[in-house]
């Protein structure tokens, strides 16, 4: 039986890092191997064609792989999505001016990141930035995830229209048959193409009489 080959410790990071960037030559200098350019995707290369270090690497894609259940699964989340007011507060603050009157000075907008990641919502807020007005989040769109859900359950049916136009039948083009045609008008002119042209009497185009 055949020894399994053992992969170095240089190989492990290599693994790890193409992992990271798909890039043979970056994963090759992250590793620690070193040389010229060339010589990292040399070594990239190399190590890509090495059967125990790509068998190390499909086995880790598919232990990362998302499945089609779990594919559903995200989206489902995504078309049902979450109340982002359960995880905003808001918090007012006052001024009081020298007459002793007290006015609204400002609005502060906070979000509670953690409690959104420990209920495991994070992964619905598409994009986040703060601003001085507090922050702003896009989530994914709702819709376009159900139109998906539906489309794995084959829900909707996708229609074709097999017809010419205004509802006639489709014309068929006989290519071969036009070619055909072209082919023989060719060649019927062929002829008078090829033949010599009889010299035109130099008395008639004199306009002379005999």
């Amino acid at each position: 039986m055949a020894r399994k080959h053992q992969l170095t410790a240089k190989q492990k990071l290599f693994v790890d890092h193409y992992l990271r960037s798909f890039n043979g030559t970056q994963a090759a200098e992250d590793a620690g191997y070193k040389g010229s350019r060339a010589t990292l995707a040399a070594v990239g290369y190399e190590n890509l064609r090495k059967p125990h270090i790509r068998a190390q690497i499909e086995d880790r894609l598919e232990e990362v792989a998302m499945g089609a259940n779990e594919v559903l699964a995200r989206l489902a989340s995504m078309a049902r999505g979450f109340d982002p007011a359960d995880y905003i507060s808001i918090e007012k603050t006052y001024v009081q001016d020298k007459q002793g009157e007290v006015h609204l000075s400002g609005t502060v907008v906070t979000l509670d990141l953690a409690a959104l990641q420990n209920d495991g919502h994070s992964h619905l807020i598409k994009s986040l930035r703060n601003t001085g007005a507090g922050p702003i989040f896009e989530f994914y769109d709702q819709q376009a995830a159900l139109v998906h859900i539906g489309k794995g359950h084959k829900l909707f049916a996708e229609r074709f229209e097999h017809t010419g136009p205004a509802g006639g039948p489709i014309e068929h083009i006989d290519i071969e048959a036009i070619r055909q045609k072209r082919w023989d008008a060719i060649k019927d002119m062929l002829p008078a193409v090829l033949s010599p042209q009889e010299p035109s009497d130099p008395q008639h185009s004199n306009g002379e009489n005999e």
